[in-house]
Formats: structure tokens, C-alpha cells, sequence
């Protein structure tokens, strides 16, 4: 007489087991359980003819396994705008429901001008002399300046400790202020110094801050110059009061010279346009350090 065997070894299979205790995180892999279960009573059957009505306990039992390790898989991690609209809806903690949890006006001042100060404070230690200052007004809201200063002048530290005037106290934003030190005391007046006969001693510049278009164009995307970062120099002034325009004729710059400082600029502004760029620059040098392309990493050195 034939052994009789159990339901529970019948529709044993090591390939099931394994993979009831692996977690069980879609439909499709339930599904995958029931089939291998099927399959395994089926192979039961043909070794146990006593036990011919264990395929749907067997199913049953596979499909227990499924659900229970169904609901015990951890959820999939949300997507990033869940987390965004939960931001976006969520109070700060005290803030009463719907109402603007968003400080008030004066707490954003006062964070910006203690920014401001801090800002100055960093600055004159690098020898670089500017003081707060107050952006025009306009209609535009986007033509804002985060910290405006205007700067006054730069200590050529690697030089014979000058300062480098700005007579023209262009309005900047503060963040644009140390890498146009950097580039004038560690490029700018080490070359000319070893060109002409005379150190730096000013430089010339438009007014920096303007609330306009790229180019002056009516449409389009808005200049760095609508929020501080850009600082337009039309020439240099030597100690001897010979003045170097950024252009053509016999007063200008030398191109070597231009090239030089205008290569080694690239390494402290995103955007350096001048003479061969575009007609609009034919005339100045265009340095600014607003972020360029997706990855907000581009740099335009023309």
C-alpha cells in the first residue's frame, strides 16, 4: 500500500518557500507565488494519488502566504512632489490654520541688513571699502537686489597697497563685490603693472545695478544687472592719469592685455562679454556671477 502523504509536504517546494520569505512588494509577485504553488500541487498529485483534493488547500495556504507578506511589505518611497505639496501645506509649528505662517516684513529686513553688514564686515577685510546702500525703486518686482552696496575702492594688496577707486560708486549687490577684488588685485593690476609704466588706479564703470532686459532688449529674459550681479568697466585709469578704454583706438587697452585679463576672469564670473562678443559690448567689459544653464553650473566667457 502507497504511503499517504500530507498536504502541507505535497505542496512543499524550497523554490516557494524562498520566495514566501522574500517581501512581497507588488501583485505580480503574489501572482508568481500562486502559479508556483499550482504547479507544485500539480506534481503532488502525480506522487500522491491518496491525496488527489489538496490543490486548493495548497492554492489557498500560497495565497494566504501572498497576502500576509503583501501587507507586511514596506511601502515604496513617495515621490518628491508628495514631499513638496506636504511642505507647501504644512504650518510652521504655532501658526494657526490657514493663516500665512511666513514672517512679517520687518523681520525680512532686519535679516537683510544684519546679511548686509556681515557682508561689509567680510569685505573690509579684504581691503575692500563699500557701504550699504538702498536700490531705485521701480514697477518691477524681479529687478531686486538682495544687499546693495556701493563699492568705493580696492586695496591692491599684492601691489604696493593702493587703492583701486571706483569713482563712479556703481551699486552692487554685496556677493559680487570679492570675486571683482579678487580678479582686480590678483590679474588685473599685477598685469598692468607689468605693461605700462605706471600702477592702477582706477577703474571705470557704469552704474551696475539696472532694471532692464538683457542687451536693453524690450522682451526677454532680465539682465544680471536687474539684481546687482553685474558690473559693466568701460576703461582703466593709471596712477600717471593716462586712461585705457575697453574698445578700439589709440587709447584703448592693448588686446593682449584685454585677452589676458579676461581669460583669468572666467575663474571668478560666470559671464565675462566684451569687445567681439555682440555690438551691445563692443565698447566695455560685461561681468557678472548669475547662474547659466539646467544644471546652474554654465559659464559665458566670450
Amino acid at each position: 500500500m502507497e504511503r499517504a502523504v500530507s498536504p502541507e509536504a505535497a505542496s512543499f517546494d524550497p523554490r516557494m518557500a524562498l520566495m514566501a520569505r522574500r517581501p512581497l512588494d507588488d501583485v505580480t509577485h503574489a501572482c508568481k507565488v500562486a502559479r508556483l504553488a499550482n504547479r507544485s500541487t500539480r506534481e503532488a498529485r502525480r506522487t500522491a494519488p491518496l491525496m488527489t483534493k489538496t490543490p486548493r488547500t495548497a492554492v489557498l495556504m500560497a495565497l494566504m502566504l501572498a497576502v500576509s507578506a503583501t501587507h507586511a511589505a514596506p511601502l515604496p518611497p513617495r515621490k518628491p512632489s508628495e514631499f513638496g505639496e506636504k511642505r507647501r501645506n504644512s504650518a510652521a509649528p504655532g501658526a494657526l490654520p490657514g493663516k500665512d505662517s511666513s514672517p512679517p516684513p520687518g523681520d525680512n529686513k532686519h535679516t537683510a541688513e544684519s546679511g548686509i553688514d556681515e557682508c561689509i564686515a567680510r569685505l573690509e577685510t579684504m581691503g575692500i571699502k563699500a557701504r550699504a546702500a538702498v536700490a531705485p525703486s521701480n514697477n518691477n518686482e524681479a529687478c531686486v537686489v538682495p544687499m546693495p552696496i556701493r563699492i568705493e575702492h580696492v586695496t591692491d594688496r599684492y601691489g604696493n597697497g593702493n587703492a583701486i577707486l571706483f569713482p563712479n560708486e556703481p551699486l552692487i549687490d554685496c556677493q559680487l563685490a570679492e570675486p571683482l577684488a579678487h580678479w582686480l588685485g590678483e590679474i588685473v593690476a599685477p598685469v598692468f603693472a607689468a605693461n605700462f609704466a605706471s600702477p592702477l588706479k582706477a577703474i571705470r564703470t557704469g552704474p551696475g545695478y539696472e532694471c532692464r532686459n538683457r542687451n536693453h532688449e524690450t522682451t526677454g529674459k532680465l539682465s544680471a544687472h536687474a539684481t546687482g550681479l553685474a558690473l559693466d568697466i568701460s576703461g582703466f585709469e593709471l596712477a600717471n592719469g593716462r586712461i585705457l578704454s575697453v574698445g578700439t583706438g589709440d587709447d584703448a587697452v592693448p588686446e593682449a592685455v584685454l585677452r589676458t585679463i579676461r581669460t583669468a576672469g572666467c575663474g571668478w564670473f560666470t559671464t565675462i562679454l566684451g569687445p567681439g562678443s555682440n555690438a551691445e559690448h563692443a565698447n566695455h567689459l560685461h561681468l557678472d556671477i548669475q547662474r547659466h544653464g539646467s544644471n546652474r553650473g554654465l559659464r559665458i566667457c566670450e
